[in-house]
């Protein structure tokens, strides 16, 4: 879990800190609670969102959107927010904590935005593209749609992983996502 909106609840503002092993504890039992109630006759599509992306392939050298500092709601850094195992807020942690729950659950998409670019993915888990097509997914596929933000993009690297999908944009735009039945999305 990454603290990107980390809740006021759960900062200390005087001294800065946060009490991450409470809110990591909260947001996990919320996530999987929120999943693990999802009756899919009812909603044939799940669909995750968060603000950083799990899979992306942003260059962070040439990046404005740096993944390295991990802010708060209020856009602080925070202090001494690390469980009583070591575990601290980032992206790896994120993954580490979310990503199974995503399979485990049937999640379709996550969608996420951060960095200023369009990228999507195959079907991917564990950092392997799990098939090459959109045909009965067996995995999620992660959406990242930061086009919308600020003037300048966030570059990608020169080679893209197996589970990254051309084509990788930079151009500023906005992503719709069209449910056109239980069966069939675009």
């Amino acid at each position: 879990v990454d603290t990107c909106g980390f809740p006021d609840k759960w900062l200390d503002v005087d001294s800065e800190t946060g009490d991450f092993a409470g809110y990591r504890e909260e947001l996990l039992e919320f996530v999987k609670a929120d999943l693990k109630g999802v009756d899919r006759l009812k909603t044939p599509w799940v669909i995750v969102t968060s603000h950083f992306p799990f899979y992306d392939t942003t260059d962070a050298e040439a990046s404005s959107s740096s993944l390295d500092e991990d802010l708060g709601a209020s856009g602080r850094r925070l202090q001494g927010a690390t469980t009583d195992d070591g575990v601290a807020p980032s992206r790896d942690q994120a993954v580490a904590d979310i990503e199974h729950m995503l399979l485990s659950y049937s999640v379709d998409i996550y969608f996420c935005g951060h960095n200023h670019n369009y990228e999507t993915t195959w079907p991917v888990f564990n950092g392997t593209a799990v098939q090459a097509d959109f045909i009965n997914p067996k995995a999620p596929v992660h959406i990242l749609a930061g086009s919308a933000g600020p003037p300048e993009t966030d570059q990608f690297t020169a080679d893209s992983p197996a589970w990254s999908r051309e084509p990788r944009l930079t151009d500023n735009s906005y992503s719709r996502v069209y449910m056109k039945n239980a069966t069939h999305l675009f």
